[in-house]
């Protein structure tokens, strides 16, 4: 559970967050602002569920700023703090249902006993709703439930008496619908948590199938299923229900659902049933956003290795071009792979999941000498990515402006040198860095005189091209230890030594170690082996 304590005092905001074991009441986490605007960013990044506010702060005042907490989510708890007893402040706060006006100095003791009843009101809330009941139809939500988890598999006695609460027969003709949310960022609450969400796909359902021909049951926050009875022609109806259902959750939540649509069967094909639905909501990570899916119309363009995805020339294709410059190609590349997914369609969403991720782990490996973790933690981006990304295509433009977001940033660093001789011969270096260099050559492929460009060098880099030149073919040496598990001697190959044993005294040099055991401690922090 989460809180935020909102004062413009410094000692009282910290004093709340930091005297009091919130972990043991069970407050996982606390945020603090020092103003009702910070305060509102907070929350609507956050959502936490109790807000401990003071009342007087600048340019808006605790009062204003649960007015509009309330207007985001009306069910959040607030406890507000005053050092006036003004009955006006009192009773405009009980209008907006906070649930405790108090004094300041509030007392550690007083404040924790209203955060824990807080707490277990909200959690009681919480079970009402994962415990809802939708009418007559509740009674048989046990047994369809029962035939999901056992696969189809009950006791013949069991199972008939089942259907008798459904009051069906087992070669009644039925269809699967599976109902999944829609990713969405700072979703204000999930829609199969929400009750009066449930009532309403009710009476939809009813509206247009008939009271007596579908069951609706609750899987998850994010998913729902139906079961219909087509006798009547329920089947027809499925695309009414479903974009009647979706423009009403778009209007009164901004949020949509996709949903997968079986085969027709008998309910002595359920489970079947059920996993066909299943499999068919998955595909819209190719058809997109509010789809609706029948299953076997939604099929593979084509066969495609289950190894596709891992393509280690084009990660080493990607690197070239982004490390040398080249932007464009290097984005060319991504789009290109993730339209050859959407074509194929054989991709699972985990799969394409896992594969994104690779590619964020490639990125912060090329930029880890620029150190922008502290721009963008990891953590967070792949956080973003989680709540945001639901297809192929929007996988593939969050990974394209990522890409084009963190080589901005790479600009921003200030070249080691203003010279633009020298930084033309380090732009050489990044392209050529697994060839035969020599400040001669290069010096003669610019037009100038060798010892011109090296004191030149010299000056403006405080080292010798030479040694520069070991420095940036160590790096991209150990990027080849790190990811891929070429032999030592053809990675020396690759980055421009020519004799294995020379490449192994400058990589030790520089980094106090041998190319096997900077391996093996590399894959000893990431858990794995290099065996």
């Amino acid at each position: 559970m989460k809180l935020m304590i909102v004062d413009d005092e410094p000692d009282i905001r910290n004093g709340i967050k930091e005297g009091i074991d919130w972990k043991e009441i069970g407050i996982n986490k606390v945020f603090t602002a020092e103003n009702a605007r910070e305060a509102l960013r907070v929350f609507r990044a956050e959502q936490p569920q109790i807000v401990i506010t003071d009342i007087s702060m600048p340019h808006m005042s605790g009062i204003e700023l649960i007015e509009k907490i309330k207007e985001i989510d009306k069910n959040t708890r607030c406890i507000l703090l005053s050092g006036y007893s003004e009955f006006d402040y009192a009773q405009k706060a009980i209008s907006l249902g906070v649930i405790s006006y108090e004094l300041k100095p509030i007392k550690v003791s007083r404040l924790i006993e209203l955060v824990k009843r807080l707490k277990e009101q909200i959690e009681e809330e919480r079970q009402e709703k994962n415990a809802l009941k939708l009418d007559a139809y509740s009674d048989s939500q046990y047994f369809i439930k029962k035939l999901m988890q056992g696969k189809g598999r009950l006791e013949r006695a069991e199972f008939e008496q089942g259907l008798r609460n459904l009051h069906m027969e087992e070669k009644e003709s039925v269809l699967c619908l599976y109902l999944q949310m829609d990713r969405c960022r700072r979703r204000q609450e999930l829609l199969f948590d929400n009750k009066e969400y449930m009532e309403m796909l009710m009476l939809l359902c009813e509206k247009w199938l008939g009271k007596e021909q579908f069951f609706l049951i609750k899987l998850t926050a994010e998913s729902a299923f139906i079961l219909i009875k087509t006798s009547l022609g329920g089947k027809k109806k499925i695309p009414l229900v479903f974009y009647d259902m979706n423009e009403i959750t778009g209007k009164k939540f901004g949020v949509s659902f996709s949903m997968g649509v079986s085969e027709e069967g008998t309910m002595g094909e359920f489970y079947l049933l059920f996993m066909q639905s299943k499999t068919a909501v998955r595909k819209k990570i190719y058809t997109g956003r509010a789809s609706l899916i029948f299953y076997g119309e939604e099929k593979n363009n084509g066969e495609m290795e289950s190894h596709y995805l891992i393509d280690k020339k084009m990660y080493e294709n990607i690197q070239r071009e982004y490390l040398n410059g080249d932007l464009q190609m290097a984005q060319k590349i991504l789009r290109e792979k993730f339209n050859e997914i959407q074509r194929h369609r054989s991709c699972t969403y985990t799969a394409l999941h896992d594969f994104s991720v690779d590619l964020i782990n490639l990125l912060y490996r090329m930029c880890q000498e620029y150190d922008l973790n502290q721009w963008k933690a990891r953590e967070r981006v792949m956080e973003e990515m989680d709540e945001t990304c639901d297809t192929v295509e929007e996988f593939g433009e969050y990974i394209c402006c990522l890409y084009e977001a963190f080589y901005e940033k790479m600009k921003e660093h200030r070249s080691p040198t203003q010279n633009k001789v020298v930084q033309e011969v380090l732009t050489h270096v990044k392209v050529h860095y697994a060839e035969n260099l020599s400040i001669e050559k290069i010096a003669e492929k610019m037009g100038v005189t060798p010892n011109y460009l090296s004191h030149l060098f010299n000056r403006e880099m405080k080292m010798s091209f030479r040694e520069y030149l070991n420095q940036y073919r160590i790096y991209r040496a150990k990027w080849y230890l790190e990811n891929t598990n070429d032999k030592a001697y053809e990675i020396a190959e690759k980055v421009g030594f020519h004799e294995y044993k020379h490449f192994a005294q400058i990589f030790k040099k520089y980094e106090g170690c041998s190319t096997l055991q900077y391996r093996n401690q590399r894959y000893s922090q990431t858990g794995f082996s290099s065996q």
